[in-house]
């Protein structure tokens, strides 16, 4: 399955990096928010937030691109003022690029990307 990262604003190293992803070594990581408040009879009073976007992380490892698309996600990287989105199946998130870690395997890069979401930005529709 296809992924991107696209930048909002026009960069002159380029707006968009396209690459598979594999299903196997993709990981949204979210954590969970609880807050436990007691009252003054001693009872505990826990509320469930859920799972807010702006505490989740992806991590995408295993993703074999060109060098030339790597150096357009590293300066990416490096290019974090600007604003990135995420694009994979049906959903965007705006994005900060963490981290990128790049491996060289012949003329191509074995690439971890860690990305952590601002905000979820649309869920599209499958029909």
């Amino acid at each position: 399955m296809k992924g991107a990262i696209t930048s909002k604003e026009d960069r002159s190293d380029g707006n968009v990096v396209l690459f598979d992803v594999n299903e196997n070594d993709y990981r949204p990581e979210v954590a969970r928010i609880l807050t436990r408040t007691q009252a003054l009879d001693g009872t505990m009073l826990i509320t469930d937030w859920g799972y807010p976007e702006s505490n989740r992380r992806i991590i995408i490892s295993r993703v074999y691109m060109s060098e030339n698309n790597y150096e357009d996600l590293i300066g990416i990287k490096e290019d974090n003022d600007n604003i990135f989105h995420f694009h994979y199946k049906n959903s965007t998130w705006q994005v900060v690029v963490q981290r990128v870690e790049g491996f060289p395997e012949g003329k191509i890069r074995n690439v971890s990307m860690y990305f952590q979401v601002v905000s979820k930005i649309a869920d599209g529709e499958t029909s």
